[in-house]
């Protein structure tokens, strides 16, 4: 983006930028709250000027977009979470957070882009930890676990290493759930069924998965289950987790 505008930007506007100072160098930062006070403000003032590359800041969708990720940093949990995890890490919960945001708003296509960036840092690391930040583990598992051992181990280098140890185990092998792709065989699918329920006899366990011949292959791989002697009785749901899109969540509960 063109220095012009940043001066520009600094001279009309002082009040949204704070003096900070890195490196033995002092620059300017944003202050975001007050960025998005202004911007209605700062788009109109922009508005006949020929500055370059205005467009991605003045974009008010995709500023929004910018402004709620940023915003993230600022809750108590997930300050948490950026405190104790590795920084590779993060930036993969960050990807979550995004990709979980556009699966809000029915952007699939968008949540595909994110994963596969994921994947492209970190391979399947990266897809399994944006997906926990997609099905709600975090909130519901992870930090609450996290906001324990901060209370048991009290010490901040212990709690990082317990923490990051547990989200390599988990990424290794969750036991509450698993993903379903294209790719994914019905063998596998099975395997990884009786893995969890029998080996480790695990009384719930998700399944997830987009798209109708996925959820077909799910439903014969556990018609063939409820059929086999030597597997635990269950029951089992689907829930809907985007409606109309077949983005779905088979629950299964042994009896």
């Amino acid at each position: 983006m063109s220095s012009d505008f940043w001066l520009d930007l600094y001279e009309k506007y002082p009040e949204i930028f704070k003096v900070v100072k890195y490196g033995g160098k002092t620059g300017l930062k944003i202050i975001t709250s007050k960025f998005q006070e202004k911007f209605s403000q700062i788009k109109e003032y922009f508005k006949d000027k020929k500055l370059e590359n205005l467009i991605p800041l003045l974009n008010s969708s995709e500023t929004k977009k910018y402004l709620d990720l940023i915003n993230i940093n600022y809750s108590t949990k997930n300050k948490l979470v950026k405190k104790y995890i590795g920084n590779d890490d993060w930036t993969l919960y960050m990807l979550g957070k995004k990709a979980k945001k556009e699966k809000l708003d029915l952007n699939m296509e968008e949540v595909i882009k994110i994963k596969q960036e994921a994947i492209n840092l970190r391979g399947q690391r990266g897809r399994i930890i944006v997906n926990f930040e997609l099905q709600s583990y975090f909130d519901e598992l992870i930090i609450p676990l996290l906001q324990y051992q901060i209370k048991n181990l009290k010490s901040d280098s212990k709690v990082i290493k317990w923490f990051n140890e547990f989200i390599n185990q988990i990424v290794e092998f969750f036991p509450m759930a698993f993903w379903v792709k294209n790719s994914t065989t019905s063998f596998e699918i099975q395997k990884q069924l009786i893995r969890r329920c029998v080996s480790y006899n695990f009384k719930n366990v998700n399944i997830h998965t987009i798209g109708k011949t996925n959820i077909g292959k799910i439903e014969s791989v556990l018609k063939s289950l409820a059929e086999d002697e030597n597997f635990p009785d269950f029951n089992y749901d689907i829930k809907e987790d985007i409606k109309g899109i077949d983005v779905v969540t088979f629950q299964i509960t042994l009896k």
